[in-house]
């Protein structure tokens, strides 16, 4: 982060971006020294500002590779380039000699900046949160064409080796694709919403985006109907309606409770006119309505209105 600084004089806020401009950093430094003293590797040259930074692109995406190898492919931190190498040769898309001279440049030694030895030709990138943002940026290059793929490859969005990468890769898609590949993903939610959760995690990251919040709340609207609604803030649990109330209130859900049909009025009708009904779910009714108005995403609502 002190190179970056140096170098721009300010810190990117976004983390992709922060992360880029990392990588830009050290790499680049590596090759200039190499470069600068004298080492001479074929197909880079020694002093052409182009063919420094042809080398610097193809040894980033040398370093993507292995990145997405190991981070979706054998799910663990420590590699050789033995273990690597047909994969490698199989996401490469340039002739093999400037994928041994990537090689050179990246593990000769000193090895780059963002790799260190195990031993026993063992390596492993310095930062986990490093590795996931390269394998994120090969993902993308591979599959950003082929969402449903791309879909498949991010599965299980909440483990633990996809999930940082998933949302890498929702920063790094274009707007119209990132629209896409989000109606895909709740096009494929299991009933549970836990889809929807991880799309709200992708707007931390990428900020907002009217028309995918838009399809998180058709989708849980779908998924969680008024009567489940209503059945779970009637509920005697405490837990339970606590649980409710807090996804209504995180994803706007519905988006106007006070409508003329909407859930107040039916825990209202709960409360006056049922008069046989359990105390427990008179009360609960009572607590829900009084919780939802002071909530603060519907204050701002009725405000705005």
């Amino acid at each position: 982060m002190i190179e970056v600084y140096k170098k721009d004089g300010v810190i990117p806020r976004k983390r992709v971006e922060l992360y880029a401009k990392q990588v830009e950093a050290i790499v680049s430094r590596c090759i200039a020294r190499r470069i600068d003293d004298g080492l001479n590797y074929k197909d880079f040259g020694d002093e052409n500002p182009e063919e420094k930074e042809a080398a610097y692109a193809l040894a980033v995406e040398y370093l993507k590779a292995l990145a997405f190898i190991c981070q979706l492919k054998l799910q663990k931190r420590d590699f050789t380039l033995d273990e690597c190498e047909q994969d490698v040769l199989v996401l490469w898309k340039h002739d093999k000699a400037p994928l041994e001279s990537a090689r050179q440049l990246l593990f000769g030694k000193p090895i780059v900046g963002l790799l260190s030895s195990t031993g026993d030709k063992n390596f492993r990138l310095s930062h986990l949160m490093l590795q996931e943002y390269l394998a994120a940026k090969c993902a993308v290059r591979v599959y950003s064409c082929d969402l449903e793929q791309l879909h498949v490859l991010l599965q299980p969005f909440h483990a633990r080796w996809t999930r940082e990468v998933a949302q890498f890769v929702a920063c790094m898609l274009s707007a119209e694709t990132f629209t896409s590949f989000c109606q895909l993903v709740l096009d494929r939610d299991d009933t549970t919403g836990a889809q929807c959760e991880m799309l709200l995690d992708f707007l931390k990251y990428l900020g907002s985006s009217g028309q995918v919040e838009k399809m998180i709340r058709s989708k849980l609207q779908e998924i969680r109907g008024t009567d489940s609604l209503i059945t779970g803030l009637c509920h005697p649990s405490l837990e339970l309606r606590n649980g409710v109330l807090s996804k209504m209130q995180k994803f706007g859900v519905p988006p106007d409770p006070f409508a003329i049909d909407g859930i107040v009025t039916k825990l209202k009708e709960i409360v006056t006119e049922d008069p046989h009904g359990e105390w427990f779910t008179c009360a609960a009714a009572i607590l829900s309505v009084v919780q939802i108005a002071h909530m603060d995403y519907y204050l701002k609502s009725t405000v705005k209105k």
